[in-house]
Order: structure tokens, then sequence, then C-alpha cells
């Protein structure tokens, strides 16, 4: 029994180190890989994606329709796609990810919540698409670099003053040719805009 245990218990060890060796180098590799979070889901939260904080690309599969409150907040991500089946972005969804450089937000989407772009920092152009109805208080507030805004939504007749916070870098704001009614206070406070396009079929701002 003596000669079997100092046999094996080498080859467990090495086993138990040759496994550890794998686990480390799959949670590294979510650094530099491509991430597909939802899979079978219509709604995910923070948990479904806990483990994939340091992904550098993360994929929302087809089907999700919801991203719930704080989902992706303070991820290290540089790039995010959305589905097309996508109705909602939660309040502070994408708060802090101080890494995202961009993101197409789908022409599926009504309700974009409270802070949900909050000090997305590198950010530095956003469509809001035509089916957009709702934009949450401060939604793109500290986003420094955002410059350039293509205002497309043609059903978002309430406005919020702090859409970009009190005080936001936009310089370039672009109405699109759909769009009939910029509401209320939609863009108040940036200070900084040196172009603004308008298109003739706006008839109330």
């Amino acid at each position: 029994m003596k000669r079997i245990c100092k046999h094996v218990l080498p080859i467990l060890f090495c086993f138990a180190f040759l496994l550890s060796g794998i686990c480390t180098v799959s949670a590294s590799a979510y650094s530099s890989a491509t991430i597909v979070v939802g899979e079978g889901k219509t709604s995910i939260g923070p948990k479904d994606v806990s483990n994939y904080k340091n992904a550098s690309k993360i994929v929302v599969a087809d089907g999700v329709t919801e991203i719930l409150n704080d989902t992706f907040s303070h991820f290290d991500m540089k790039a995010v796609t959305l589905p097309n089946s996508l109705i909602s972005i939660g309040n502070s969804a994408f708060n802090s990810c101080k890494n995202l450089t961009e993101i197409t937000i789908p022409k599926s989407v009504f309700q974009i919540g409270n802070y949900a772009f909050q000090r997305c920092e590198k950010l530095t152009s956003v469509t809001i698409p035509e089916s957009v109805t709702s934009i949450g208080r401060s939604a793109f507030h500290l986003c420094d670099k955002l410059t350039t805004v293509y205002f497309n939504a043609t059903h978002c007749n309430k406005g919020d003053e702090h859409w970009f916070g009190t005080q936001n870098n936009v310089k370039s704001l672009v109405i699109g040719l759909s769009v009939k009614v910029i509401p209320e206070g939609a863009f108040g406070y940036c200070s900084n805009l040196e172009t603004l396009v308008i298109p003739s079929n706006v008839t109330t701002i």
C-alpha cells in the first residue's frame, strides 16, 4: 500500500498543478477574448456576467431584450455588441466602463436608463436611434470625450436637462431627418456646443 501511495501521490500532485495552470490561463484569457453572454436568456443582470469583468470585448447574445441595472458597471471592456432584440438598457448598466470606446445602440431600444453610460470616459460619439422614447437622468454624464451626438429619436418627447450632466464636452449635435420634436431641456448645459444641425422637418423645440 505504501508503494502505491509513493507512486500515485506525485502523479496526483502534478495533475492538480496542471489543472491550476489551465484555470489561470483561462481566467487571464478573458482580458483579450471576445465573450458572448446571455445565450438562452431574455434578460441579463450582474450575476450573469460577473466572471467577465476583465473581458476586452463582450457580445450580448441575440434574444436578450433587457440589460438590467448595473449589469456591466465598472467593467474593463473596450467594445460591446448589443443585439437587435434589445428593448431596455437599465440604470447604470454601463456606468464607469472607462475603457469603452465604441457602442451601437440598436434600433430596437426604447429605454435608456438613468446613468446608463455615466463615466464612459473614452466614448467619443453616440447615436440615439429612432426607437428610443425615454432617456434617463444623467445617462451620459461625465463622458469627457463624448463630443458628437446623433439624435434620431422620433418619439422621445420628454427630455431631462441632465442627459449629459451639468458639465460636458458635446461640441457637435446632429438632429435626424425624421425628428419632429426636440424635448424640453434635452440638451441643457451643453455649453461647449459648436455645431448644431437641425433639419427642416423639426416643428417643435
